[in-house]
């Protein structure tokens, strides 16, 4: 029962990874998108940096859900995933 469990939160992770990379996708094409309209002339570069820092944000939450897909993966305990001696 307990493989079960842990199998069903690994599916868990692996789609919650997924989820962020189409996140990550949209913010980069968002990104993009600004910093097409502030080269032309036609956007603040403030919409250009609010781009980036959800693009930056994402990222970052794409990094830890896919260590923590990693974790649940491999069995792995908080010790020998954090011990950089």
């Amino acid at each position: 029962m307990m493989t079960r469990v842990v199998d069903k939160s690994v599916s868990q992770a692996f789609e919650t990874w997924r989820g962020l990379c189409d996140q990550l996708a949209e913010r980069r094409r968002v990104c993009d998108v600004q910093s097409q309209r502030w080269r032309e002339g036609a956007g603040p570069w403030s919409d250009c940096e609010a781009a980036r820092r959800q693009y930056d944000i994402v990222h970052a939450r794409m990094s830890v859900a896919w260590a923590h897909y990693i974790v649940l993966k491999h069995g792995l305990n908080k010790s020998e995933v954090f011990d950089f001696d």
